[in-house]
């Protein structure tokens, strides 16, 4: 009887994708709902997002940044194999403090800067810039850095005001 061997698997290179976690399990991937009477159009994966308050089952609700002035931030909308376009009411995980997200560079940016986020639009999709002024809110510290726009940086969720 002919004896059967079975192949090792091979993989080849790690691509990440907008809005993918850097690894599992992360640290604090919390199920949130966006708030129902939001006015936020474009809200895709990777949109930041701000606190809202809970609702009375103990849903967590969230409203969408619109930008570096739009805050504070509590954490940013994982990518989702199944959607990547939302709307007010969908439930959505939000990758919150610590954890590692992919997301897109709008320029070049140095790993270990603190970025924040800009708004999705019809056209574009959420955005990270490095960002030191007074008055933004910080959505987290790249650990990787982008040579150009569209590349796609690693970013520990660390919400902070300035």
């Amino acid at each position: 009887m002919a004896r059967q061997t079975q192949q090792p698997a091979t993989y080849g290179p790690f691509t990440p994708l907008l809005g993918q976690l850097t690894r599992d399990p992360q640290p604090d991937t919390l199920p949130v709902r966006i708030q129902p009477n939001s006015t936020a159009t474009n809200i895709t994966v990777a949109s930041a997002l701000i606190g809202y308050g809970t609702t009375d089952n103990g849903e967590i609700l969230v409203d969408v940044s619109t930008g570096p002035t739009s805050g504070p931030i509590v954490g940013v909308v994982c990518y989702d194999p199944q959607k990547n376009t939302y709307a007010a009411g969908d439930r959505v995980n939000m990758a919150a403090d610590g954890n590692i997200i992919y997301l897109s560079a709008s320029a070049a940016i140095t790993s270990w800067t603190q970025v924040s986020t800009t708004a999705g639009t019809s056209s574009a999709d959420p955005t990270v810039a490095t960002d030191a002024t007074v008055g933004h809110f910080i959505t987290g510290t790249a650990t990787t850095g982008a040579s150009a726009a569209g590349g796609l940086v690693a970013v520990k969720i660390k919400p902070v005001s300035l």
